[in-house]
């Protein structure tokens, strides 16, 4: 994935890191597909920034783990790593 050439930090733009996220793992992992997006409130038809992406099923890790990120299993982590490869 290509990054928007009109922000100076591509890591900090949500939407392409889930562009990118959804190529890599190439449906191996569900990755919100990104219909739209602004991050210039100026520039928006509706005065503030948002993301626009196509729900997806399942459930969030939020929702897997509520009390924290920290409770999630290593050998998942590990998973996701081995996915990203």
């Amino acid at each position: 994935v290509t990054p928007d050439p009109r922000y100076k930090n591509a890591k900090s733009n949500e939407a392409d890191v889930i562009r990118f996220l959804r190529e890599k793992f190439n449906g191996r992992l569900p990755v919100p597909e990104i219909l739209d997006y602004c991050y210039d409130s100026s520039q928006s038809v509706l005065k503030c920034e948002y993301v626009l992406m196509r729900k997806i099923e399942g459930k969030t890790l939020e929702e897997l783990f509520p009390n924290s990120y920290k409770d999630i299993p290593e050998s998942l982590i590990k998973e996701f790593i081995d996915m990203y490869k």
